[in-house]
This record gives structure tokens, C-alpha cells and sequence, in this order.
């Protein structure tokens, strides 16, 4: 409970050139739709937030030591199962998919399947 937080805070639409600017929700950053995670039945994972490595601030020195310093963090996960972790086969049900280069990435909208995309 002591190690610090992340905070979010908004910038406004527009103030970030695309791909910069982190997202949660939406549509990510892609190089292409054959990047896009699926369930081992083939169901694409719905995607839930994306750090660009290079213009966030890490909120800690251990944080910063992990993770590359460069491109960006996808991250999805299984909404149709909720999977919790407890069961080894969860690890099929989520990913963070690191993009070492946003050069040439674009929006991709999500595969058929995907439910609830704002």
C-alpha cells in the first residue's frame, strides 16, 4: 500500500499528435490488426489502455528500471470471461503487448467480436 500511485490526468483532445498521447479505452496504436490480441477459442481481447513509454512520467525508479524507455504499452484482457489470475489458464486471457516503435502505427478499429467499444 506504500508504493506510489499512478495518476491520470487528461490532456486536452488534440493537444497530443497521434500516436503520442496515452489512451485508455478506444482504439490503440497498431502497426497492423494481426496485432490484435485474441482467447485461445479466437475471440479478440478487449483493449484497455495504452502508455507511450516515451512521454509519460514513471512514478517510481523501479518502475522506470523494468520497463523500456522507449515505445509503448498495450494492454487487454478477457471482459466476456473476467478472468482473476487464479487459474493458470487466465494467462491466456489477458496481454500487454509492447510496440518498440510507434513510427508508423495507426488507429486500428477492433476486430468483429469486440463488444463496447466507445
Amino acid at each position: 500500500m506504500l508504493e506510489p500511485c499512478v495518476d491520470l490526468h487528461p490532456s486536452p483532445r488534440g493537444s497530443l499528435p497521434e500516436p503520442e498521447g496515452s489512451r485508455l479505452f478506444g482504439r490503440p496504436f497498431l502497426h497492423h490488426v494481426g496485432d490484435w490480441p485474441r482467447t485461445p477459442e479466437g475471440r479478440p481481447l478487449h483493449f484497455l489502455a495504452q502508455v507511450n513509454l516515451a512521454k509519460e512520467v514513471l512514478p517510481s525508479r523501479a518502475v522506470q528500471a523494468i520497463l523500456p524507455s522507449t515505445g509503448a504499452l498495450s494492454f487487454f484482457y478477457d471482459l466476456d470471461a473476467l478472468p482473476q489470475g487464479r487459474d493458470p489458464e487466465d494467462r491466456y486471457r489477458f496481454r500487454v503487448l509492447w510496440t518498440p516503435d510507434l513510427s508508423g502505427a495507426r488507429t486500428i478499429d477492433p476486430p468483429p467480436g469486440v463488444r463496447g467499444v466507445p
